[in-house]
């Protein structure tokens, strides 16, 4: 009896020591994290040995493997914990202290989250509110494996968790009136308004919900028939489709209760593209009251130039596309609705120069034909203080990279304030590209960014 008893102490005393051994910090290139995710990077199998109720630090971590060569704007992640045997570099989602390559840190910049949180407070205008939305694993869990993440962990190494906002609530305090009565949902990875949503409060027990719509067209929007064949297997409400300014419009009646289950479930719909196996949590912001062109169609300009990243300085403002180059250049968009600029497979939007935008812009504001110099002056004035604006953001977060850059601001326009001759410039998007020979993969380190 006593030997049995020294065989059960002796191999419970060794298994406490193991414990120990894996759970101890070790250098990856990264921070100390939780014991339960090293015990697995370590060894998987003993994880099954050793159970430890998860914490809720074990669950605010987001472990993202970088490939030595990633494909770029694509990151796998493991939500459901460690995921596997892959080569890589650990990287901790939201940790204070954050290591990317250059390509990761300009594809945050390019997102709509990115853009919202890091431009926020600059000389541009931004809308406020804006919700940076989290995570929702009801609907992550209907993606197949593995998931390419578009709204991945490269924008929450440099966004804290702290920013991001749930959805619930968010649509919550819409319905109760605690919001304004329009809102925008964007995709962080949207382009020509695919998955873009607008909620419009419309009474009591209604709400009205925009999204672009391509009728006839081989690709009609995939976000959009998603959202539409939902609300048709639910019951949710009418869908109309208007042709002449390519949107599709469902009103959705009902108590506040079932409009808030209604517009959660969605929203859930819109983030997943299960055509492309990607999911993206988005953002929320308030719709401003934009300057519109003549019938109530939005007009927008991309300002477009050649700088750096690490000063912001601006090196040339490109107002045309370079010859011999794939760069579009600063340009104007007239859109066939006031939700959306976009121009692509609608006929009736329409493409401007930069030159034919200024004028446009003159036209719509007021303003004397003689002033157009002088206007165009204050365009290329903001967008170098914006350039600076973000660079200073990122030197402030320990961010030195200095990289040959093509920008783009695309912004769409405010009445001016008291006084002021120009209208006020509101930022809807904003892009980064490299240019040059720089090698691809190069390393750039800093902290998560602080709120403005």
């Amino acid at each position: 009896m006593a030997s049995n008893l020294r065989v059960a102490a002796a191999a419970i005393a060794w298994c406490l020591v193991c414990r120990m051994i894996l759970t101890a910090p070790f250098d990856v290139g990264v921070r100390p994290f939780p014991s339960t995710v090293r015990t697995q990077a370590v060894c998987p199998w003993l994880s099954a040995a050793f159970p430890r109720r998860k914490t809720n630090d074990d669950r605010r971590v987001d472990v993202a493997i970088r490939r030595s060569r990633p494909k770029i704007g694509l990151t796998t992640v493991g939500d459901k914990g460690f995921p596997g045997n892959r080569r890589g570099v650990l990287t901790i989602g939201g940790s204070d202290e954050v290591d990317l390559n250059e390509q990761e840190l300009l594809n945050a910049l390019s997102s709509k989250a990115g853009t919202r949180f890091v431009l926020d407070g600059g000389p541009m205008h931004q809308p406020h509110p804006f919700f940076i939305l989290r995570r929702d694993p009801q609907a992550q869990a209907t993606l197949r494996e593995p998931t390419y993440d578009s709204d991945s962990s490269y924008d929450r190494r440099i966004i804290p968790a702290t920013a991001e906002q749930e959805f619930q609530q968010i649509a919550r305090n819409f319905l109760d009136g605690h919001l304004p009565p329009k809102l925008m949902f964007k995709p962080n990875q949207s382009a020509d308004g695919r998955g873009i949503m607008q909620l419009v409060r419309t009474g009591p027990s209604m709400v009205t919900l925009r999204m672009a719509w391509r009728l006839g067209h081989p690709d009609p929007f995939p976000p959009t028939t998603a959202v539409i064949n939902r609300i048709e297997e639910k019951n949710y409400g009418k869908v109309q489709f208007r042709r002449a300014n390519g949107l599709v419009e469902i009103q959705i009646r009902g108590s506040t209760q079932e409009l808030q289950a209604a517009l959660v479930d969605l929203w859930r719909t819109a983030t997943i593209r299960q055509d492309v196996n990607t999911y993206d949590a988005g953002i929320v912001e308030a719709w401003q009251d934009y300057l519109d062109y003549e019938d109530e169609k939005a007009f927008e300009i991309r300002l477009a130039y050649f700088g750096d990243l690490g000063d912001g300085s601006i090196k040339e403002f490109l107002r045309d596309s370079p010859q011999g180059t794939r760069y579009t250049g600063s340009r104007g968009k007239i859109g066939s609705s006031a939700v959306m600029s976009n121009v692509t497979h609608r006929p009736e939007a329409r493409s401007l120069t930069y030159d034919e935008a200024l004028k446009t812009l003159a036209k719509v504001c007021g303003i004397p034909t003689d002033r157009i110099p002088a206007l165009d002056r204050y365009l290329q004035d903001l967008v170098a203080k914006e350039s600076r604006y973000r660079a200073d953001r990122l030197r402030a977060a320990g961010f030195q990279l200095s990289v040959p850059i093509y920008g783009e601001f695309d912004v769409r326009f405010l009445l001016p304030r008291p006084g002021d001759e120009f209208p006020r410039v509101s930022l809807i998007e904003s892009l980064v590209r490299r240019v040059g020979d720089r090698p691809f993969g190069t390393r750039v380190s800093g902290r998560t960014l602080s709120a403005a």
